[in-house]
């Protein structure tokens, strides 16, 4: 475990978290920033406008580094209203967290057929390599899941992208995701030095 004062050296990295609305990414995010908190998840909803920033560190294990997440959290209601600023944010980041329900299908295909585009559309321009996750939300209904998981390690694959699951109301994996892009940030940076 490594102490706040035993780091000796932060990589930033800006994060694009996008999906549809009412799908619970700001929800993670929210129950991941309060990690070490004894918060409890509640079902009040609030709407991400645009986007808004979050930062998060994550330190990673057995070295004195730490990685500073600089997470841009997409409002789901926007895609279908890309502008030239929502493109920049695109333009900006360096990895990405693409998030859909795993109970609701048309989140999966909505995921497929505008997000990652619209991002890899913005990304061809400013970013050769863009790394990220693939994310499973709502975890805690996989009896009701109508996304089989194959499809998601595919469409994670095509996009050279890992795929996982979580659940933010069962508090169950929601570190993988960030922990996972701190990593590479983490290891790209060492690579580069």
């Amino acid at each position: 475990v490594i102490t706040s004062n035993m780091v000796r050296e932060i990589v930033r990295a800006k994060v694009a978290l996008f999906g549809d609305d009412k799908i619970g990414k700001t929800k993670l995010l929210w129950m991941f920033m309060h990690r070490n908190e004894d918060v409890a998840w509640n079902s009040t909803y609030k709407m991400t406008i645009e986007v808004e920033l979050q930062i998060v560190t994550v330190n990673i294990p057995d070295t004195n580094y730490a990685v500073e997440l600089q997470i841009l959290d997409f409002g789901g209601n926007q895609i279908f209203q890309m502008d030239n600023t929502q493109r920049k944010y695109f333009q900006l980041t360096d990895h990405v967290i693409a998030a859909y329900n795993i109970a609701k299908r048309n989140t999966f295909e909505s995921l497929k057929s505008v997000w990652l585009k619209q991002f890899k559309s913005a990304q061809n321009s400013s970013n050769s390599h863009c790394s990220g996750v693939v994310l499973g939300l709502q975890s805690d209904l996989a009896a009701y899941s109508t996304v089989n998981a194959k499809e998601a390690i595919a469409l994670a694959q095509q996009h050279n992208m890992a795929a996982m699951q979580c659940s933010s109301k069962s508090n169950q994996d929601i570190d993988h995701p960030f922990h996972y892009i701190a990593q590479q940030v983490y290891l790209k940076y060492i690579n580069q030095k």
